[in-house]
């Protein structure tokens, strides 16, 4: 059986939320729950895995989406200096990564719950036909996890005979999508120069 922390974080539900900030680029901002103070404040890390991609819906066919931008947040408490550190790190940009200090719980876990700004054009990776077409959409997902220093075996069993439906160390938001309005182009058009 899952320790009482795991099964709450397993159990809730917050929304995910894909945001258009005032400078025309946009942030994935998952909500937050007692549950994620509970285990940070126990001194587990508590992770955040924000996916997302632009697409194009297609008529007959799947939907033809970009590249993929993963990054990773990370909160925990630090007992020896007193502060909550969020370290934060994008897959595949070639840098690294960024550590800031919190003195309190609920700071740190507004810096983590939420991605980097992104401009949404970089996720088209040269497919002209994403940012032209009028059916483009961002779609976004995040993983939620509360990390404990525990076997993983049960955890790698339960994954493999499920073929990944179930895991038992965290929250799945699935994912969201967002258009992305012919508007806000003009926003992000005036960013990138």
């Amino acid at each position: 059986m899952a320790p009482p922390l795991l099964s709450a974080l397993m159990t809730i539900a917050p929304h995910l939320v894909i945001q258009l900030n005032d400078v025309g680029t946009r942030s994935v901002v998952m909500g937050r729950d007692e549950a994620m103070v509970r285990c940070v404040e126990a001194g587990l890390e508590l992770q955040f895995q924000f996916e997302t991609e632009l697409c194009r819906k297609r008529s007959f066919w799947f939907d033809s989406c970009g590249g993929e931008r993963k990054e990773i947040a990370s909160l925990r408490y630090e007992p020896v200096s007193d502060v909550f550190i969020v370290r934060r790190d994008r897959f595949g940009d070639g840098l690294e990564g960024t550590v800031a200090r919190f003195m309190s719980a609920e700071d740190g876990l507004n810096e983590a719950s939420v991605s980097n700004p992104f401009l949404y054009t970089t996720l088209a990776h040269n497919k002209e036909k994403l940012l032209s077409s009028e059916r483009r959409y961002l779609r976004a997902r995040a993983v939620v996890a509360c990390k404990e220093e525990r076997d993983r075996t049960l955890d790698r069993v339960t994954e493999g005979l499920t073929f990944g439906l179930v895991k038992r160390d965290g929250f799945d938001s699935g994912w969201r999508e967002r258009k992305v309005e012919s508007s806000s182009e003009t926003d992000d058009k005036k960013v990138e120069k």
